[in-house]
């Protein structure tokens, strides 16, 4: 096996054995979600193949599980709308979350800051995994409120270039671009659910990434 594949699934192991501590096995606990996946049709599988392209959502498993047994509705869009940013198809892609481990309340750990970030911060060796092992020549992160910034800055350690404002909202910020140690681009972007969010606000976010 690949070293750094094998140093994956180390890392899921270690996380999984932090969360068990932290929440307490039982019954009633949720599982780690896949994370390092991608798609074949409609169903997650992991993302074994390297890909140039990674996705990096909030948080695996939010809401009342995990494992997810059907593409539902939202999935379908939100997963539109990251091909058609990246212009890659969807198993083209690897996904993974900042926090990879499951939630019964995603709305909560929003507003729980402390907690977000310490799952967070715990989830990162994680996704330093997953980015070492892929070499990928952009990472997406959704999210733009001020405390997901100082948090993904602190933790992965990003160094800031540069920032943007919507095209047609100029007070509104659509994308922060960060470093990895490593010089990969971490675009942080606005979430696809935001209000708003448009087909003006992907084409800004794309041409800026063309120009890196």
């Amino acid at each position: 096996m690949n070293d750094k594949l094998e140093d994956i699934r180390l890392a899921h192991e270690r996380l999984d054995i932090w969360y068990k501590a932290r929440v307490g096995a039982s019954s009633n606990t949720l599982p780690l979600g896949l994370t390092n996946w991608t798609y074949d049709g409609d169903q997650h599988v992991p993302a074994i193949e390297k890909r140039d392209v990674i996705f990096m959502g909030f948080n695996a498993g939010g809401g009342e599980g995990s494992v997810v047994p059907k593409v539902g509705r939202s999935e379908r869009n939100w997963r539109t709308r990251c091909s058609r940013l990246s212009n890659k198809a969807a198993h083209e892609i690897v996904f993974t979350e900042l926090i990879s481990v499951p939630t019964h309340n995603q709305a909560l750990l929003q507003l729980n800051e402390a907690s977000a970030r310490e799952m967070m911060r715990a989830s990162a060796e994680l996704n330093q995994a997953i980015i070492a092992y892929h070499s990928p020549s952009i990472v997406y992160q959704t999210g733009l409120t001020q405390w997901h910034l100082d948090a993904v800055e602190d933790i992965y350690g990003l160094k800031k270039r540069n920032s943007r404002f919507r095209l047609n909202h100029p007070g509104h910020r659509l994308l922060v671009h960060y470093d990895l140690p490593d010089g990969t681009p971490w675009i942080a972007i606005k979430h696809f659910a935001s209000p708003g969010f448009s087909k003006e606000d992907r084409g800004e976010i794309q041409v800026y990434v063309s120009q890196l």
